[in-house]
């Protein structure tokens, strides 16, 4: 038996043939996640806010914050970071697993898409494992880049041994680079196969990768380039509201005289960030960001989710897994 063809075009567009398929799916899992970022980084700003506007205030009265303002709200500053840290990871993960099971399974879970279950548990033990072995990978490559220096200064510090122990460095180093590169490639459709299987899989992704690692990396550059692209659409918009914005600012500032009294100036950005409009365009602006940024998470678990679902429909994995739901691995799932 042969194994299922590669797809260059399926490997990278994967996302965007589910969004074609089931774009309700997609927009229901993408609102959801609004929410989510939304409650989860709304209650980190209600917590650091007071801190923020005790800072804000004393300096728009030409004061210093001090420490007893600082520690004042040392609980809140506290609770806000932790939120916004610890809440917006499991968010990510929250998120991963609902956009996994959509693009592996063709499974949305029923009402809120978010399920903290067997799903979401296998991932977070990859990404653990994924972010130990880079830690260590590049705490190794530390050490081997360094030594090579450490040594030559050690012997006398001659130019010749200088020079060489530089060369020796660079060269580690850009080796090691290109071991990361080949490592996270095999390794990126661990989280997507562990969600598709249900059971952790982690080295199983060598198996999924065997001789596709080079259309991979070819195909995280496309999506690399299209990433830069989106990002470039979006930020010319977001632009463009921020100048229509801030036309009457930018008018108003420019009639004020070098030196002005700073109240003025505070009292011009006040009137100014509280006008309907101004909440409004700055609103559009956030927006715009938040969902670029959500779909370009669900688009980058394309090309892992696609592996997964290629390796399930491969007669010769050999490894048990249940029946991938697509009909072929050059489409994305079919509708159930």
């Amino acid at each position: 038996m042969d194994r299922p063809a590669f797809s260059f075009t399926s490997a990278v567009f994967f996302f965007f043939k589910t969004l074609a398929r089931r774009p309700g799916s997609v927009a229901w899992i993408a609102l959801w996640q609004i929410v989510l970022y939304g409650l989860v980084y709304g209650a980190a700003l209600a917590l650091l806010w007071p801190f923020w506007a005790e800072i804000f205030g004393t300096l728009a009265q030409g004061g210093e914050p001090d420490e007893a303002t600082i520690l004042r709200y040392i609980a809140s500053i506290m609770g806000g970071v932790t939120i916004a840290v610890i809440g917006g990871l499991l968010a990510l993960l929250l998120a991963q697993g609902a956009w996994l099971r959509l693009l592996t399974r063709d499974e949305v879970a029923a009402g809120i898409p978010f399920r903290l279950g067997a799903d979401e548990l296998r991932l977070a033990g990859v990404n653990i494992l994924i972010l130990v072995l880079n830690m260590v990978f590049w705490g190794v490559v530390t050490a081997l880049v360094v030594a090579p220096t450490v040594i030559a200064h050690a012997g006398g510090g001659e130019t010749g041994a200088v020079l060489g122990s530089a060369a020796v460095s660079a060269l580690v180093g850009v080796a090691a680079l290109v071991i990361w590169i080949i490592l996270a490639i095999k390794l990126a459709p661990a989280p997507a196969m562990s969600v598709q299987q249900r059971r952790f899989t982690f080295l199983g992704a060598f198996s999924a990768t065997k001789s596709i690692t080079a259309w991979l990396f070819l195909v995280y550059i496309v999506a690399c380039a299209i990433y830069v692209a989106g990002a470039i659409v979006v930020s010319i918009a977001q632009q463009v509201t921020v100048l229509l914005v801030a036309a009457d600012l930018i008018g108003a500032m420019s009639a004020l005289d070098q030196g002005s009294d700073p109240d003025v100036v505070f009292s011009i950005l006040a009137e100014t960030f509280t006008r309907p409009g101004t909440l409004i365009g700055l609103g559009v602006v956030v927006f715009i960001q938040i969902v670029f940024q959500i779909l370009f998470e669900a688009f980058w678990h394309g090309p892992g989710a696609y592996v997964a679902v290629r390796h399930a429909n491969d007669p010769l994995s050999h490894n048990d897994t249940p029946g991938a739901p697509a009909g072929s691995v050059g489409d994305a799932p079919k509708q159930g």
